[in-house]
């Protein structure tokens, strides 16, 4: 009887336990211990909060921004964190140290940095009331590139390219197979090589060696076929400033109206809280109501977030774009490897390599600025999917 009843007890704790648990969670408040780039603290009344900390939380928001770039790997991001100091302060005994790749990979799949808190136990996600260190719309990018390389990569190709840089890693593909190409650095006694390893396109049995240098000429030539004549340039500026005015009061007008429905949703939870201190609401009703509800915050937050950001961003893009296009053949040239890299995923949106040829997308605007020089007029629309190099 004595065992019925203590098990009957432990029961009794573990459904308490579990029920302020999932209070905690659907009142937005964080279970564990705080990510890194955020703290543990109490507030004036001491009770348990978590803020920001300053010393990491802008290394943090970098390392998103680097990988959504789609030129950094976790090998990268291991050196960054290494030369700006970004220690451990999560796992103990090695506070202090910098962090490495396991936990950069883990930062980056975590969304509480975007606004949510994911409980594996549960399988679900739950808004959190704390600080955001980036977009949901970042977090998103970031999660496409982890699940595509997780999906292209396979053991051979992280070996070969695991501790060497090379130019295109992990930014093209086997037009035949739609395999990350790998590379390999082939040293003989007077020089050194590198080969991008692919399929042959009529056999794909068997593998060719295309030497880095004859894709990078490729490359270089798709940078000087998008330069933009000065008069169209002073054109487009012009253009772009007199419309800026007229964009910003719309942007204005709709982040408003985003503040006033957030507030609005603010204040039924505020009431559905009250409602169920009060023991008016059974606590089924509750939690139900504020999933609800909270489900529709993170859309109005998401939505204000788009509209934050595409405030001008479209416009400096553009801007940068353009006055990028000029230059782009000539910074190409002279630039690091590293360097190279980020303007190749500033500008391609998609390389692949059939054989020896190297097939492209290019991104927006620089599309549309293929051969401009020799256009009478600017002709935005025209489609650039999968050109061949010329």
């Amino acid at each position: 009887m004595s065992v019925v009843m203590a098990n009957a007890y432990t029961n009794a704790i573990s459904d308490n336990v579990k029920r302020s648990i999932i209070y905690k969670l659907n009142n937005g408040e964080c279970i564990g211990k705080a990510p890194l780039g955020y703290l543990n603290s109490r507030d004036a009344a001491d009770k348990s909060i978590i803020v920001v900390d300053q010393s990491r939380a802008h290394l943090i928001k970098q390392i998103f921004e680097l990988y959504a770039t789609g030129a950094y790997s976790l090998g990268d991001l291991e050196k960054f964190a290494k030369q700006h100091h970004l220690t451990n302060t999560f796992f103990k005994g090695r506070e202090g140290e910098p962090i490495k790749k396991n936990v950069i990979s883990n930062i980056l799949k975590n969304p509480f940095y975007a606004g949510e808190i994911y409980v594996e136990k549960y399988k679900s996600f739950y808004p959190h009331k704390y600080e955001t260190l980036i977009s949901k719309a970042l977090y998103l990018e970031c999660q496409r590139i982890v699940h595509s390389r997780s999906e292209a990569n396979n053991r051979a190709q992280a070996i070969i390219s695991s501790n060497k840089e090379f130019v295109f890693r992990n930014l093209i593909r086997c037009a035949v197979t739609g395999r990350v190409v790998s590379s390999d650095r082939k040293e003989a006694k007077k020089n050194k090589n590198t080969y991008l390893i692919t399929r042959n396109p009529n056999d794909t049995s068997k593998k060719i060696y295309v030497p880095e240098q004859d894709i990078l000429k490729q490359v270089s030539a798709v940078f000087k076929s998008i330069a933009v004549p000065q008069k169209m340039l002073d054109e487009i500026t012009t253009y772009l400033q007199k419309s800026h005015e007229a964009e910003k009061e719309f942007h204005k007008h709709r982040i408003e109206s985003f503040r006033k429905e957030h507030d609005l949703i603010q204040g039924k939870m505020d009431r559905l809280l009250d409602l169920y201190l009060a023991k008016s609401i059974p606590e089924e009703t509750y939690i139900n109501k504020r999933k609800s509800l909270e489900s529709e915050m993170s859309k109005v937050k998401s939505e204000t977030e788009l509209h934050q950001n595409a405030d001008g961003n479209f416009k400096n893009t553009v801007m940068t774009a353009f006055g990028l296009a000029n230059k782009a053949s000539e910074i190409f040239e002279s630039s690091k490897t590293s360097e190279k890299r980020e303007l190749i995923a500033f500008v391609f949106s998609n390389l692949n390599l059939r054989g020896a040829k190297l097939e492209y997308t290019l991104r927006k605007p620089f599309d549309m600025m293929v051969n401009l020089s020799t256009r009478t007029e600017w002709l935005p629309g025209k489609d650039s999917n999968l050109r061949p190099s010329d």
